[in-house]
């Protein structure tokens, strides 16, 4: 059997573009949101709801994700599987954070009123990753526990189901600052009104 050099040269040459090409569909979640690259949050004391990374933004991702909207609630979800590190611990007491532990608070604050109610239902908050902890676990063993126990594909599952439930219907509230759900009655009463 002969080999034919151009063949093979043509070859190797179609898999490393067919590599980098796939390498190069889409840049991934972090890349626009830079949640990599946050610095820790500084806790805001006093205000209402002020734990809210949306009441006070401190920084270029959380002011990225503000004026993305609702566009960026989709990033959010697709970052929730992403195990990268970021280059500082962004929580208190938290030893590191990934991208996708910062997505999934990103999530729940902009999903929560000024009074820490959630907005739409059936998607996990802290308080379900609380609920399956011990009493005396920190925030961030809890949340281990409950990756380790759910699984990130099973948590971006689920968001990722319930936004395509109700991402028609889910506005932005400039008074409690989070997203809320607009109700069957309330698109009737607007369109009449």
């Amino acid at each position: 059997m002969k080999f034919d050099c151009r063949a093979l040269w043509i070859l190797s040459a179609l898999m490393v573009f067919a590599a980098s090409a796939l390498a190069e569909v889409r840049p991934g979640c972090d890349a626009e949101l830079g949640l990599s690259r946050m610095e820790p949050l500084v806790q805001v004391r006093g205000y209402a709801g002020a734990g809210r990374m949306q009441i006070f933004p401190q920084n270029s991702s959380e002011r990225t994700v503000l004026r993305l909207g609702k566009r960026a609630v989709p990033l959010l979800i697709e970052c929730l599987t992403d195990e990268t590190k970021s280059q500082q611990a962004v929580f208190d007491l938290w030893p590191e954070t990934t991208v996708g532990d910062i997505a999934f608070s990103f999530l729940v604050d902009l999903f929560t009123d000024t009074k820490e109610h959630t907005t739409i239902d059936r998607i996990p908050t802290y308080r379900d990753v609380r609920k399956e902890s011990p009493v005396d676990s920190t925030e961030w063993d809890a949340w281990n526990a409950y990756i380790a126990k759910h699984g990130r594909k099973s948590i971006q599952r689920i968001w990722l189901d319930q936004w395509d439930a109700i991402s028609g219907r889910v506005y932005w509230d400039k008074k409690e600052r989070c997203f809320q759900m607009r109700t069957a009655g309330a698109r009737r009463r607007e369109k009449a009104g």
